[in-house]
């Protein structure tokens, strides 16, 4: 037995029958909607549809469709795992496939064999489901894992595991196979829970109560009981015996309804800012004072106290059936509880959390599974970047990748970006603005410590070996002078500095021995690379950390720096700056180095930021060694890039860049987001730099080039914006004094056809009037809009 709702943005749930999914499978509704999302798939292909806007459209029409929950039945009837019960059925989910059809072809076959239910095609067109009957004993992700082995499948959705895991409604057109003797088996359901030894909650089983006990007449009788106690109403100051499951004037049937996981939820965070864990505070001994430190933090205010007595008894089962148990609670509200009181910091937090959804969603409650459908569409949409990144990947770029996990392709090549383009130092190129530029990158690979950044250090040593090698021949040289140098007697003279070309200094080098690389380099690029951002954040002592900052900033646009002393202890001179870097660090040392100044100031903008994957309670990931044969190629690539020489021209890869940032400043100026006006631009020149770097490595220009590099891009912009558009926000406060804009779609696309000037301060919350008047002269000058009476325009795009 399995549930499903009309409507997957509402919790509300029924038990789903055979003519139930029969009326589904035929509501003309849902084949239109997913035979919109095969139009948006078209419209994607054909390059009308950019993936974020694809993304976006798919996530928006899937959650118009009806869900299936094959995994549970809700007790309560309400979509949430604490009233979960296993049906007994799972899902397996494929994602990511161009012939869903012609994969279930080849198992077909087996499908009763293999106990499957349901087979159907996903609503996007591009995955297939599986729903099966789960073999006894085994947990939902075992079951899963043991159902894709059998079906030889290396890879599937294995996010696929919550009790209240929802499925979208598809035609009966999609529909490849279906056993209504597993599906709606009602023997099922008993026979597995029994299998793996799955009861009720305690909380479940009393959610019967309520209903029937709220359905009788409440007493009525005045004679005090043992039951019994005196209290008096905060606002009418009335006295008298009130009977225990009273709330202070509330009818009955109020006061006897089931405690909410809200309510649960509340009172667990309150727990928490008592100090307190919710799961120990019925321990014999302490209960009394685990309850009254509970109930001091004020959440008398935001509970009835029928409520809170449901509470109590749910995380406190042994004390709550307490005599003195029922009086604390009844005390509190009694003798503490002022409604009129002002609220503390802290209880006033507690209370914005247990309105959370009136705050987020002007009294509409928090559409919790539309944030699930949300979060797995994300996923999916990174997994797809992932997939293209490998596809797209330069030769000797695609062989780096060779044993990395698909979630940490990313990173890899922005760590390995910066070395590739440093080897191409002799290339100049001309950008899509006429100048010409030459191959200046450098990114910081950022991430919890643990998370597995080592795979980029492993990846860039490889890369690195050859100007390793140089290097050590030239500090041969140069500890052969230095040794010299001061074994010479006191008049003999010196010998001649031989100016060795060292171009991988560690990070930590001092500005003066820096310049002098730089003058000794010729023109090469030189590279480092450090294990620990944090590193550079301990040369803060010795004076130089504004003048390195500098030189970063420089080194992007190749411009000069140098320094003058007065002491032949010290390097002076002007060079041009050729120098690229690459970081691991923590979002700590991240924060630290990019404060306000270094936000604002144009160093966030030139940086590649790129974030490794979330592994907090993952196993551990697996990370294969490299292949032989492509260790060979990566030596290969590097030998190509050194020998490039002179002017690179690359036609297709400016006009791919020239119309991704173009597009880019449309969508910033639909919503008036400078933070992305300001990073698009530079994005784009990292976008087009790591092109010519492909370029270099395929021998020319190519699809897979332009896309490379576009990929490249909006993957930089992502991550610049989502670590630093609030610092920039902020710094930006100070010049334009308005508070951060909130837009939850596109500015533009959110006005009627015909609009008054109000419309835009009131989407614009916060925003100047000056900041409006100049926002929709951009619009009208770039043909938008027009003016048809006083404070009043029309749209001219759709």
């Amino acid at each position: 037995m399995f549930d499903f709702t009309e409507n997957a943005r509402r919790r509300a749930t029924l038990v789903c029958t055979a003519a139930d999914l029969d009326r589904i499978v035929a509501d003309p509704q849902v084949a239109a909607i997913c035979a919109d999302l095969l139009d948006a798939d078209e419209k994607l292909k054909r390059g009308e549809f950019s993936k974020d806007e694809y993304e976006t459209y798919k996530q928006q029409q899937k959650i118009k469709l009806p869900a299936l929950m094959f995994h549970s039945h809700f007790a309560d009837g309400h979509r949430h795992n604490a009233s979960a019960e296993p049906s007994g059925l799972s899902i397996l989910d494929i994602d990511h496939i161009n012939d869903p059809r012609g994969m279930w072809a080849k198992w077909a076959p087996t499908a009763k064999k293999l106990n499957i239910a349901l087979a159907h095609v996903t609503p996007s067109g591009r995955g297939l489901r599986i729903v099966f009957a789960i073999p006894s004993g085994l947990e939902i992700a075992h079951a899963q894992q043991r159902m894709a082995k059998r079906l030889g499948l290396p890879v599937f959705d294995d996010v696929c595991k919550d009790p209240a895991r929802c499925s979208f409604a598809v035609p009966k057109d999609y529909v490849l196979y279906r056993d209504d003797t597993i599906l709606f088996d009602e023997t099922l359901a008993a026979a597995y829970q029994k299998s793996i030894g799955w009861a009720a909650p305690e909380a479940k089983k009393a959610a019967k109560a309520p209903t029937r006990r709220a359905a009788k007449k409440p007493e009525t009788k005045t004679n005090k009981n043992a039951n019994d106690v005196t209290i008096s109403h905060p606002e009418s100051g009335s006295a008298g015996p009130v009977p225990a499951e009273s709330n202070l004037g509330q009818s009955a049937q109020q006061l006897l309804t089931e405690a909410t996981p809200d309510d649960l939820s509340l009172f667990a965070e309150t727990c928490k800012e008592a100090g307190l864990k919710a799961d120990h505070i019925d321990r014999y001994g302490s209960r009394h004072n685990n309850l009254v430190a509970v109930l001091s933090t004020g959440i008398t205010r935001l509970m009835p106290i029928g409520t809170m007595r449901k509470v109590v008894e749910h995380f406190m089962p042994t004390f709550s059936q307490d005599q003195n148990c029922q009086q604390l609670i009844n005390d509190f509200y009694d003798k503490y509880t002022d409604p009129n009181r002002p609220m503390s910091q802290r209880l006033a937090r507690l209370y914005a959390r247990s309105h959370k959804a009136d705050m987020v969603n002007e009294g509409k409650e928090v559409d919790i599974e539309q944030e699930e459908a949300e979060a797995q569409a994300k996923a999916e949409a990174q997994a797809k970047l992932e997939e293209e990144l490998l596809e797209v990947a330069p030769r000797g770029i695609k062989e780096t990748l060779n044993g990395v996990p698909q979630n940490m392709r990313f990173p890899v090549v922005c760590a390995v970006l910066p070395l590739a383009a440093a080897y191409a130092d002799a290339v100049t190129v001309q950008y899509c603005d006429g100048g010409n530029q030459r191959l200046g990158l450098m990114s910081i690979i950022v991430g919890p410590q643990a998370s597995g950044k080592s795979v980029c250090s492993k990846r860039v040593a490889l890369w690195l070996r050859q100007m390793e090698e140089d290097d050590d021949k030239q500090r041969a040289i140069e500890e052969k002078w230095k040794e010299e140098k001061k074994g010479r007697k006191a008049n003999e003279k010196a010998p001649e500095d031989p100016h060795v070309i060292i171009r991988n200094p560690p990070v930590t080098i001092s500005c003066s021995t820096l310049l002098k690389r730089l003058k000794n380099a010729h023109g090469h690029c030189l590279y480092s690379f450090g294990e620990e951002l944090d590193t550079l954040l301990k040369t803060n002592g010795a004076g130089s950390w504004s003048q390195k900052f500098d030189v970063y900033r420089l080194a992007f646009d190749n411009g000069k720096w140098g320094q003058d002393y007065n002491s032949d202890q010290a390097e002076s001179g002007l060079v041009e700056v050729a120098y690229n870097i690459t970081m691991l660090g923590t979002y700590g040392s991240l924060r630290k180095c990019f404060k306000g100044d270094n936000v604002e100031n144009g160093l966030s903008s030139r940086m590649i930021l790129a974030e490794m994957p979330d592994n907090a309670f993952a196993a551990m990931p697996k990370v294969s060694e490299i292949e032989a044969d492509c260790t060979d190629i990566i030596e290969q690539s590097v030998t190509r890039l050194k020998s490039a020489l002179g002017f690179v021209d690359t036609p297709q890869l400016r006009a791919t860049i020239g119309d991704w940032v173009e597009s880019k400043r449309l969508e910033a100026m639909a919503d008036g987001d400078l933070v992305k006006d300001t990073y698009r631009k530079r994005a784009a020149v990292i976008g087009f730099r790591a092109g010519v770097v492909a370029s270099i490595l395929e021998g020319g220009e190519t699809e897979n080039v332009c896309r490379f590099a576009a990929l490249i891009a909006n993957y930089v912009i992502d991550k610049q914006t989502h670590f630093f558009g609030e610092t920039f926000e902020e710094q930006m406060k100070v010049v334009t004094n308005e508070r951060k804009l909130s837009i939850p779609a596109t500015l533009y696309a959110s006005l009627p056809d015909e609009f008054e000037f109000s419309s835009i301060a009131a989407r614009r919350k916060g925003s100047s009037y000056k900041s409006n008047r100049q926002l929709l002269c951009n619009w009208k000058k770039a043909g938008w809009i027009e003016r048809i009476a006083k404070n009043t325009y029309r749209k001219l795009v759709s």
